[in-house]
């Protein structure tokens, strides 16, 4: 029921061995787009209210938490809930919480960051497909 998904999980992986990182990159956005089911951890803070997770980095950047299955999530923290979505759900929760970033399976198995200006397109109802001559982002024709 929360088992990741084999071909997400190649497509993050293949980012941390391929030379050609752009490519693994843009075939793991992609993959993501079609339809992936990831998790978003959340917390309770110190009143017990519950809460999408950010982690901050050094620079002050900051980054949503989601996952790609339960087990990547409990390995994290075993505390957390999670809560299913796709990818254009957690790029308008990026931007809801006021996040730099989405950073998928911090813990591994493959950690994997989509910045904003991959975001921005995937909350506007877009998705990024591979073309016959490169890449490209996808609407229907009901997304704005």
């Amino acid at each position: 029921m929360g088992d990741a998904d084999p071909q997400v999980r190649g497509a993050l992986a293949a980012c941390l061995t391929d030379d050609a990182y752009r490519t693994s990159y843009l075939e793991a956005v992609s993959t993501l787009c079609a339809g992936a089911r990831l998790f978003m951890p959340v917390l309770a803070d110190e009143d017990g209210d519950m809460g999408a997770v950010k982690l901050t980095n050094e620079h002050g950047s900051t980054a949503l938490l989601a996952f790609t299955g339960i087990d990547s999530l409990m390995a994290w923290d075993s505390r957390a809930r999670p809560v299913p979505g796709s990818l254009s759900d957690l790029a308008a929760t990026v931007t809801e919480v006021g996040a730099d970033a989405l950073l998928i399976d911090v813990a591994g198995p493959a950690p994997f960051v989509i910045g904003a200006d991959v975001l921005t397109p995937i909350e506007k109802g877009a998705r990024l497909v591979k073309l016959d001559d490169g890449w490209g982002w996808m609407r229907s024709a009901g997304s704005s």
